[in-house]
């Protein structure tokens, strides 16, 4: 299984909960799956993390791991549309320039999960919304709400770490 995190994932891990300079082998751990093709991103949602003075050491960071995060694939336009048609429920006259102005990057990112169906997961920090009688407006619908609706599986980046089994080594002494 290959997972696709969302820009949300990195900024969030090193705001929260993993930051760099504390949590160091939580970003190692990360280079070495990006390396290992086992967690990706797309480009378009790479561009989305850009500097922040007061966040250096995670810029460099990401500088030095950006090109082994990024999935090596071209734009798939065809199933971004449709992620936006049947996912967002954006009618293809809302488009501007065949593209809806909201939501497009999150369409990006589920749309290379449903590229390889059955084989990647979305990893996002959104939160789940319930399918009742009605769905949200198009604007409103976050990715596991998308996912759930084109049956793409997402976990966020808890599940991620137990999943890939993440651990910070015992050798460190007090």
């Amino acid at each position: 299984m290959q997972y696709l995190v969302d820009s949300n994932v990195l900024i969030t891990a090193n705001a929260r909960y993993y930051e760099i300079g504390r949590i160091p082998q939580f970003w190692d751990w990360l280079a070495r799956k990006a390396r290992a093709d086992i967690v990706k991103s797309p480009v378009e949602i790479l561009r989305e993390i850009t500097p922040n003075v007061k966040d250096q050491q995670f810029f460099e960071w990401m500088d030095s791991n950006r090109a082994n995060l990024a999935l090596p694939e071209e734009h798939l336009e065809k199933l971004v549309l449709h992620v936006l048609e049947r996912g967002y429920g954006f009618k293809s006259s809302e488009f501007v320039d065949g593209i809806p102005v909201e939501n497009t990057n999150d369409a990006v990112l589920i749309a290379y999960a449903l590229a390889d169906k059955g084989s990647r997961s979305v990893v996002t920090l959104e939160g789940v919304q319930i399918i009742g009688e009605s769905l949200p407006a198009p604007e409103n619908r976050t990715i596991p709400l998308v996912c759930n609706l084109l049956n793409i599986p997402f976990m966020n980046t808890f599940e991620l770490i137990r999943k890939l089994d993440f651990r910070i080594p015992k050798s460190i002494k007090y």
